[in-house]
């Protein structure tokens, strides 16, 4: 116990001493962190959320036009040198990058970009440009789908018009029939003779097609419903807001790049005390 304290007094005794050199070498990390934290300009995070767009397959399930990973290579290998091969062309650019993430368990897509307040215009338009290029090729994917399933929808529609016309007619003529069944039966009513048997039978065949019409109007209604949910459910790639600021800037801030500073001057300050007493007493035992 007693080595321990004075070792902790010699340890002191050695930072009182060159208290000097602790002093400068402080003084010189807080100056470089202020003016550091002075001079450093302020950096916000640009984000672009895309939703992806959806389709259904022939088999009636919803899917991804792409999937998110492939859409990620893609932007990186074509829609970003794209967009920048344009800003270039006409006479504007951006230094920062892109980055691009895809939030697990989403179908979200997050494009993200650093720069300064100044650079807002110049991420904008970037940012616009691999929106727009993303969304006009997945639009033509959707679109195929959409229309397959329009076509399909049209056709369904125009079969249930013309058998509910159908089914018009046929009960027109089941209630002439009807009609005519029930003279017949009066007119032979007290009579041995029963009403036409051929009557009877006509009625009957145009009840039975009734039924048939009608079932098969309810068949064409059910697919036409599974028809406007797989519609429903084809959605196109967007993205609602563009290149949105952050609210609060990148980075650790000036007031805490400033006490950084001064923690990291109080280390190196205590490092350089140290080696400045060892350096001491080696040209002292040099000189005995």
């Amino acid at each position: 116990m007693a080595d321990d304290e004075i070792s902790l007094v010699e340890l002191w005794g050695v930072l009182v001493r060159r208290r000097k050199t602790l002093a400068v070498v402080l003084a010189l990390c807080v100056i470089i962190g202020g003016v550091t934290a002075l001079t450093s300009v302020e950096q916000y995070e640009y984000s672009t959320t895309v939703e992806l767009g959806h389709t259904v397959t022939v088999a009636g399930e919803r899917a991804l036009v792409e999937p998110a990973a492939k859409v990620q290579s893609k932007l990186k290998e074509y829609y970003l040198p794209l967009a920048v091969d344009v800003m270039k062309d006409s006479g504007s650019g951006y230094a920062g990058g892109v980055d691009v993430k895809v939030p697990r368990g989403s179908d979200l897509l997050v494009i993200t970009s650093k720069g300064t307040a100044n650079d807002e215009e110049a991420i904008h338009r970037l940012q616009t440009l691999i929106v727009d290029s993303m969304v006009g090729e997945h639009s033509s994917l959707t679109e195929d789908s959409l229309n397959a399933f329009q076509e399909e929808y049209a056709l369904l529609e125009s079969q249930l018009k013309d058998h509910k016309e159908r089914v018009t007619m046929l009960k027109k003529l089941n209630a002439v029939l009807e009609n005519k069944l029930g003279e017949s039966r009066s007119e032979s009513s007290g009579a041995i003779e029963s009403p036409d048997a051929g009557l009877i039978q006509a009625v009957a065949y145009n009840t039975v097609a009734i039924m048939t019409g009608e079932h098969y109007l309810l068949d064409y209604q059910s697919r036409m419903l599974a028809q406007k949910i797989k519609l429903a459910q084809i959605t196109p790639t967007r993205a609602e807001v563009v290149a949105t600021r952050a609210q609060k800037p990148t980075g650790i801030g000036r007031l805490a790049t400033l006490v950084l500073a001064s923690i990291m001057g109080l280390f190196i300050g205590i490092l350089a005390a140290f080696f400045h007493e060892f350096l001491g007493k080696a040209r002292s035992a040099r000189a005995n």
